[in-house]
């Protein structure tokens, strides 16, 4: 019995290079914002200064954006999006542990 459904076309090598490429981007730029927001809920009371923890925070959300903005700019999007918001989800989650 045969298909009556047309073939899909392959993905261009340029589409496979920017999923490729956002990947790392995501993998690398989240590696590094997420525990930088988990280092910022954790470091002890005793341990800390105020605007030290704040600042590792801080850092971790901006880390954030700037990945989501890396990878706008590899699909060849606006770089004010609503993506940029995503950027700032390891930051958020460690907002009541830090504050």
């Amino acid at each position: 019995m045969t298909s009556t459904t047309a073939p899909k076309s392959p993905m261009s090598l340029a589409r496979v290079q920017q999923w490729v490429a956002t990947t790392v981007i995501v993998i690398v730029g989240m590696g590094i914002a997420g525990p930088l927001a988990g280092v910022s809920a954790a470091i002890d009371d005793g341990d800390k200064a105020a605007d030290s923890v704040h600042g590792i925070w801080v850092m971790s959300g901006l880390w954030g954006v700037a990945t989501m903005a890396a990878v706008l700019v590899v699909h060849r999007h606006r770089l004010l999006s609503w993506w940029l918001l995503l950027g700032l989800v390891p930051a958020l989650v460690a907002l009541p542990w830090v504050w």
